[in-house]
């Protein structure tokens, strides 16, 4: 096999979360990073790499054509989940995507969804947005990891199908939850740490700056309210730690 791109400590995450799947869907796949690392490390039986423009899609397919796996992925052109009947995949991986494009990706693809076990999601905006969407369509967030790479911080969740959907166990409240996480709470993960002292101190400096208050006076957006806000919720979830 001919060496590769070394690939990145954020789609290393990702590709950790994955148990094993008959059938994985790699939703937006890219370059098929994560695809090949997954056949490489014995996580899929097969995988589907899809994606919505067609450069991505020959430079994933280049990528493939590098490896023993040629046979065992398969490459679609289509939006989201498009492409994809109702259980054809066991397992629904979605990175590298704003949250509420990830929400609307499960949306016009529930079908899909509802079909399949687990879901893989690293959402990079609105996190509370999709942990909540996830509640509502009955999954249940069983495992999560957060890192930082290039100073930027990334969460994955894993989620599976669920009787019951997604129970607090914290009480701090689901809106602290679904923005922070609430399995990295509960594992008092060092990186949430890292990233909730960074925002309260963050927040704590906006809230003593005297130009900034002056400055929120005369404004239609009442920031400082919100500011507020966000700073009891990253506060109560510290209080976890």
């Amino acid at each position: 096999m001919k060496k590769r791109k070394k690939i990145p400590k954020r789609m290393l995450a990702i590709a950790a979360l994955v148990d094993h799947s008959k059938v994985l869907a790699d939703v937006g796949c890219d370059h098929a990073y994560i695809s090949i690392n997954l056949l490489e490390n014995g996580k899929a039986d097969r995988i589907i790499a899809s994606d919505l423009r067609e450069g991505p899609l020959k430079t994933a397919k280049d990528n493939i054509n590098l490896t023993d796996f040629k046979d065992r992925i398969d490459t679609r052109l289509c939006p989201g989940l498009e492409g994809f009947e109702a259980g054809e995949v066991d397992t629904v991986l979605i990175s590298g995507m704003g949250g509420m494009l990830v929400k609307e990706i499960l949306s016009e693809g529930i079908r899909v969804v509802e079909a399949a076990d687990t879901l893989i999601l690293e959402p990079q905006s609105d996190l509370r947005v999709v942990r909540a969407y996830l509640r509502e369509i009955g999954f249940e967030i069983v495992d999560e990891d957060m890192l930082k790479e290039s100073g930027k911080y990334y969460q994955i969740m894993k989620a599976v199908r669920s009787e019951t959907g997604q129970v607090s166990e914290n009480d701090i409240g689901l809106i602290t939850e679904d923005e922070f996480g609430p399995v990295l709470i509960r594992k008092k993960h060092p990186v949430l740490k890292e990233f909730l002292l960074n925002r309260k101190a963050h927040f704590e400096a906006l809230l003593h700056n005297k130009e900034f208050i002056e400055s929120q006076k005369d404004s239609e957006n009442d920031r400082i309210t919100v500011i507020d806000k966000e700073l009891k919720m990253v506060t109560a979830a510290l209080s976890r730690f």
